[in-house]
């Protein structure tokens, strides 16, 4: 019997990133039953790169769809939490405290409550700890994509985040050209030396350089890049959507060598078409190293320093080619187990 998959979807709207690993889980989830899916107030675009099946009951009202959810009927009615970051602080506690009325319904009505494809973001020591770790516990199964959020709470799976799992990956080398950079606006303004590795590594190796933007707010220090590199610009338009954002990037990374970028969602875009990532910092961050040693690709993440030392590390992560393709191999085998089994679990 056809089920119902309530699932919110909201995010960061003007991140490719976002649109990419909802967008798989989805997929899992339209294979058990019909998605009800919360979208808010996003735009357009990126309900489209959701790639949603006409099937789907899309709502923009929370109210209404917590009613369908009310209504859902007994042991056809399943809740998976929006993939992504969860802030473990007051403001989302609050929020998760008032969606539990309604895992309990869920519940009640034989159904599922599931989050697949979490990560916990703790600035500081977690307050309330033994109420979020009961808040989580009311979940069926829970996959996290980091180590330390398993750790954190001492429950739940660990699997790779969900936008490793496409394109299906394919290794045949195409002619790999560029050297594609992509660095975060809010972020420091890369350095000298950064800027003058760069341009040498390019250099040395016969790259050309290309600028990169998947999230709209990164095209301002995207220009600033350009200009100090000699760079082509492959920025965000306001007036091109999602898809057509991903699809302009990954037709570059698939004639890329190798990416320099402190996004997460850049770096496994990039890599699920054959470039190799690789990240110079300019500012201490954990999050690209946490997610990556999830797939077995340990210390590709680096915080910039001189102009030599910066130029030694992107040789090393050049020929890293065979251990980095062997690795993205076994992430998208083990979201093909992962996906089995929700199916299983939510059937």
């Amino acid at each position: 019997m056809k089920k119902n998959i309530f699932i919110p979807v909201v995010g960061q709207f003007t991140n490719v990133g976002d649109a990419m690993h909802r967008r798989e889980l989805l997929g899992w989830l339209n294979e058990i039953g019909t998605l009800h899916v919360f979208v808010g107030n996003a735009p357009e675009c990126f309900v489209e790169a959701l790639d949603l099946p006409v099937s789907a009951k899309v709502y923009t009202s929370l109210a209404r769809w917590l009613g369908h959810l009310l209504l859902s009927p007994y042991k056809r009615t399943h809740f998976v939490f929006n993939p992504g970051e969860i802030t473990v602080g007051k403001r989302r506690l609050i929020f998760e405290c008032l969606l539990l009325p309604f895992e309990w319904i869920i519940k009640i009505k034989r159904g599922k409550v599931m989050r697949i494809g979490i990560a916990a973001v703790s600035n500081a020591n977690v307050k309330y700890r033994r109420f979020w770790f009961f808040i989580f516990k009311q979940s069926d199964k829970i996959y996290w994509r980091t180590i330390q959020s398993s750790q954190l709470f001492g429950l739940g799976e660990v699997i790779p985040d969900l936008a490793f799992y496409s394109p299906k990956f394919n290794a045949i080398d195409n002619q790999r050209e560029y050297l594609v950079v992509s660095m975060r606006n809010d972020r420091p303004v890369p350095s000298v030396a950064w800027i003058n590795s760069i341009r040498f590594f390019a250099h040395q190796h016969g790259l050309k350089i290309a600028v990169v933007s998947q999230v709209r707010m990164d095209n301002e220090r995207g220009i600033f890049l350009a200009e100090k590199l000699q760079a082509k610009k492959f920025l965000w338009d306001d007036n091109v959507g999602h898809n057509s954002q991903e699809e302009l990037v990954r037709k570059l990374y698939l004639k890329t060598r190798i990416v320099v970028s402190d996004r997460l969602h850049v770096l496994i875009a990039a890599i699920t078409n054959g470039a190799l990532p690789s990240v110079i910092l300019t500012q201490a961050s954990d999050k690209i190293k946490d997610h990556f040693d999830v797939v077995g690709i340990q210390d590709i993440s680096y915080l910039s320093s001189t102009e030599e030392q910066n130029v030694k590390f992107l040789n090393e992560q050049i020929d890293r080619r065979d251990e980095v393709y062997a690795a993205v191999y076994q992430a998208q085998n083990r979201l093909s187990q992962v996906r089995a089994e929700v199916c299983e679990i939510l059937k």
